[in-house]
């Protein structure tokens, strides 16, 4: 383990660090077995730990937040960071209380994120650290306003996907990503996500209009073809 490796002087102690989105879905601040669990990896090496989590919002409880905590080996959490760029239809659904009940599908994503509003500055060891979450790097107001802010390293937190247990859930397996049977983590979110729904929409009516013309056409062909034939 990391905490090993510093201990023996295999590598040189970090001053921080960096764990990645959403690499805590149980709530630390409601699961003691959770924090503990947090502190204990922390207090191994002995520096803090930018922690990617996932938390109910406490300000409302019918909202869920993207957060990095800061979380210091003796003290516990910190600082926290709640993500302000917000994936649609990834973390929150865009006019939910219109579509929700035509589409069932959405049940599955009960509750949306709530957005934060401040940035994600964290001073750690002397130096300040400007963190985004995955989604947010596509935006250059968001890089911008933590350099504003006064940030000297930055840092991005990412995952591929967010998964919520269900009765079709299987087993857990845990390990590292590339050890093992692991595969390596490579996010998908950046390019998948940045779209344009307006843009979107319009070509999708352009194309079913398109489709619709091009059904009538060849409805009208089967019409002639077939007076063709009962014509002989």
């Amino acid at each position: 383990s990391l905490g090993d490796a510093v201990t023996s002087g295999e590598i040189a102690r970090p001053d921080v660090i960096l764990w990645p989105e959403n690499s805590v879905d149980i709530d630390p601040f409601q699961s003691p077995a959770s924090a503990a669990a947090i502190t204990q990896a922390a207090s191994a090496v002995g520096v803090p730990i930018l922690v990617g989590a996932v938390i109910d919002d406490p300000e409302d409880a019918n909202y869920r937040a993207n957060v990095t905590i800061l979380w210091d080996p003796v003290d516990g959490p910190q600082e926290v960071y709640v993500k302000q760029r917000l994936v649609p239809f990834g973390e929150f659904i865009p006019l939910r209380q219109l579509i929700a009940e035509r589409v069932e599908r959405l049940d599955r994503i009960p509750r949306d994120f709530a957005p934060g509003e401040e940035p994600g500055l964290f001073t750690v060891a002397g130096t300040t650290i400007g963190n985004v979450i995955c989604f947010e790097v596509a935006y250059d107001s968001s890089l911008a306003q933590v350099m504003e802010g006064g940030a000297e390293v930055l840092t991005v937190q990412t995952n591929n996907s967010t998964w919520q247990q269900s009765f079709s859930s299987g087993q857990p397996v845990l390990g590292a990503p590339g050890t093992g049977t692991m595969g390596k983590l490579t996010a998908g979110a950046y390019e998948s996500s940045n779209v344009d729904l307006t843009g979107e929409l319009v070509s999708l009516m352009t194309s079913q209009r398109n489709y619709q013309a091009n059904a009538k056409t060849i409805s009208s062909a089967d019409k002639m073809t077939q007076v063709l034939f009962n014509s002989f």
